[in-house]
């Protein structure tokens, strides 16, 4: 399985960085890639996590619910 994930906040990393089965790349203007291959989805998605993670603009703030619009 391959999983992959464009990231466009805070500050993007210099260059790439890379863990077991997983990569995070500046591209070329703005943003990020995160992509993580795995046996399955769900080990895919773990790696995904680990890539987005090690993005320096994440903070737990980025994973905070949407305020809901009444």
């Amino acid at each position: 399985m391959l999983g992959t994930e464009v990231l466009i906040w805070g500050d993007d990393p210099g260059s790439g960085v890379a863990g077991d089965w997983w990569s995070l790349t500046p591209l070329a203007r703005r943003g990020s890639l995160a992509t993580a291959v795995g046996p399955d989805a769900v080990v895919a998605q773990r790696g995904l996590a680990e890539a987005v993670a090690a993005h320096p603009g994440w903070t737990n703030a980025v994973l905070a619910p949407a305020p809901v619009l009444r």
